[in-house]
Order: structure tokens, then sequence, then C-alpha cells
């Protein structure tokens, strides 16, 4: 069972120029080979923070270019990535943070105010380092190197918490098997190839943008389009300028679109455009047969729940 590590290099040695990941707003794109480097950037700055083996490093930031490096390059250089909900509340933030034992978090500058907020309330000390979407992270100058091996499958990869509605979120602990099984579980269920495109608008610190939307593109090899947020206005665009093929949705965002589908300028089953959409899946919340029917019957596209 391979790692998040083994998947990228495997790709970085059999595909390498195969785009992986493409960032609509700035256009910036990873092939295969260039996430590899990436993803060893990543680990080599968090080994000069000194950070061993299995360390948490938290983020609250939203889907986009550099936030999806750090994601998988935290990982790859065996720490353990702890996605920060950003929608979530004061409460619910101070103890993920707190109970995650993270010692790093990242943030946008536009969560830096709610992050300190959080701050105020934890007890020990937690690094601080601010990224955007466009530069990327302002790495601290630290020379103090460690250098964990490798992962195995049975080391944990990923932290995930709950959104807190019944209580304090509780935290759930993926290993490297995890991960990559979760994504070979949707693309053996989906039957993805290298050539398949998917559009990520959840967020990835959900389990279903992570573990579908970016897990399931890096274990085949194929590609993820990725907008630093969901838009019901942008959707159907993005899907057609990028040839997207698929896409992982919510009943949420499902309603956002069919409210709307009359605004769009495609003619839905048979826009050349649209050609290459093959089919999009739900999850998350239970999705009322009379709304997955009307997507079928609006969007002419199977709707998977």
């Amino acid at each position: 069972m391979e790692t998040v590590r083994a998947c990228i290099e495997r790709h970085a040695a059999d595909s390498p120029q195969s785009d992986f990941l493409i960032a609509p707003e700035s256009g910036q794109r990873l092939n295969f080979a260039q996430l590899k480097t990436a993803v060893d950037e990543v680990g080599d700055r968090l080994d000069r923070l000194g950070l061993g083996a299995g360390a948490r490093v938290a983020f609250l930031l939203n889907n986009g270019f550099w936030t999806t490096r750090l994601f998988l390059g935290v990982m790859a250089s065996n720490r353990v990535i702890v996605p920060l909900n950003a929608v979530a509340g004061t409460v619910q933030l101070v103890h993920v943070l707190d109970h995650s034992d993270a010692e790093v978090v990242f943030v946008t500058p536009g969560y830096r105010d709610k992050l300190d907020e959080i701050m105020a309330q934890v007890e020990r000390p937690i690094r601080v380092i601010e990224m955007d979407d466009a530069d990327g992270p302002e790495w601290p100058s630290d020379t103090n190197p460690i250098e964990p091996p490798p992962p195995g499958p049975e080391d944990t990869a990923l932290l995930l918490y709950t959104s807190g509605s019944t209580g304090l979120p509780k935290g759930a602990v993926l290993s490297h098997r995890a991960v990559t099984s979760g994504g070979r579980n949707v693309v053996e269920g989906h039957r993805l190839q290298p050539q398949d495109r998917a559009l990520c608008v959840l967020p990835v610190y959900h389990i279903n943008g992570a573990m579908v939307t970016v897990s399931a593109p890096l274990y085949s090899g194929s590609s993820v389009v990725m907008p630093q947020r969901f838009s019901a206005t942008d959707y159907w665009r993005l899907v057609a300028e990028h040839r997207c093929t698929w896409s992982s949705i919510v009943p949420t965002i499902i309603k956002y679109l069919l409210d709307r589908a009359a605004q769009e300028p495609y003619d839905f089953g048979s826009d050349e455009r649209l050609a290459g959409f093959r089919f999009a899946r739900s999850a998350s919340a239970p999705l009322a047969a009379v709304t997955l029917e009307q997507w079928e019957q609006t969007f002419k596209v199977p709707m998977i729940e």
C-alpha cells in the first residue's frame, strides 16, 4: 500500500509532465514533476523549523495553489496536517488547535484576526506563519534542521476534526494507508483514468474535499482544478474552460446550481464544451430523490449519491 509520498514519486517518474493541479484564478499549474519538487521544498522548510516526524501542522486557509502544496507537502514529509474549518466557531477552533497539539499554524492574511482571537485562548505557544495564495508562506529563517525518515503506510498523515455540531469537535486520525486507500476506492468506484480531471469546489478541510477530489487524482495520476472557493456562477464555466470530467459536491451546492440553471449560457446535453463531464457525485448529507432527478433532467449528467 502506498504512502502519499510514494504516490507523488510514482507519478513524477512515470508521467512527470502530466498536470496535477490547476489554480484557475491565477492560471498556475503543477505537473507531477513540479509537485514532487514542491513537496520536497515544504519538507525542507519544515526540517529547518525543527519539526520531527509526526509533528502536527495546522492551517487556516482557503483552497488554492499553495494550500494544496502545503497540504500534501506536510504529509509527504512525515508530518501530520491538521486543516482548520474556516467557518467553524471560535470555541470549536480553540479546541481543535489545542487538542491537536499543533506546533505550527499557517494562516492567510484574511483569517489572521480570527486566528489571533483563537490563539489568545490557547495556553501554549504555537508558531504562526502567514501565507497567501499568490506568494506562498513567509517562511522563517530558522536553521535547526531535523530530517525525519520517509513516512510508512501506518504513519499518521491527516488529522481531521468533525464540525462539533453535537459537542466539541472529535479528531479522526488517518494514516497514509487510509488516505491512499480512500483515493483508490474513489478511482475504482468511478473508473477514473489519468485523463480525467476533477473540479474541486469543496474545502480541503472537509473529508469530501480532502479524500475525494484531492486524494483520488493523486492516486490515479489525473488532475484537479481547484478554485479558492465555490461560486455557483463559475461552476459550469470552470467545467467548460478546463474540460473537467467529474466533480464531488453536496446537496446545498446542487440546490444553488439548480436555482441558476436557466441563467447558464450552455445547452446542457448537447454543448460540446461540457461533453466530457461524465458524472457528479453527492456526499456528506442525504440527497432527496426529487433533487437527484431534477439534477439529471436539468443538466443531463448522471448524479451518483
